[in-house]
């Protein structure tokens, strides 16, 4: 298999407002695995790898209740002796867990 630096990181689910309890995805490609991370980091956490793409997960917790917060994936792996990062982010509304989504 050819290297290849991380690539395409992607954060999902889209759009601007998102559930307490809901789950976060960032996944990537590359070869090696590139590893991932968010920030800011929370406790409920996961993470995977299939093949090429590697994946983690996180679980929105509650004291981000009523406010906006931005999300950043870093997608990091070695190519040679060269070092590549890859990030992206997003900005959510958190509403509460019972709370439905208006037109998301």
């Amino acid at each position: 298999m050819v290297a290849d630096s991380a690539q395409a990181v992607r954060l999902t689910p889209s759009g601007t407002v998102i559930q307490v309890g809901a789950e976060l995805k960032c996944s990537a490609r590359g070869n090696p695995t590139p590893g991932l991370t968010f920030s800011p980091a929370t406790a409920q956490q996961r993470d995977g790898h299939d093949g090429s793409e590697a994946w983690k997960t996180m679980v929105v917790p509650s004291e981000w209740q009523d406010q906006n917060h931005t999300v950043t994936c870093t997608a990091v792996n070695e190519v040679g002796n060269k070092r590549h990062e890859v990030t992206t982010n997003a900005t959510f509304q958190v509403i509460p867990a019972a709370a439905k989504a208006r037109g998301n």
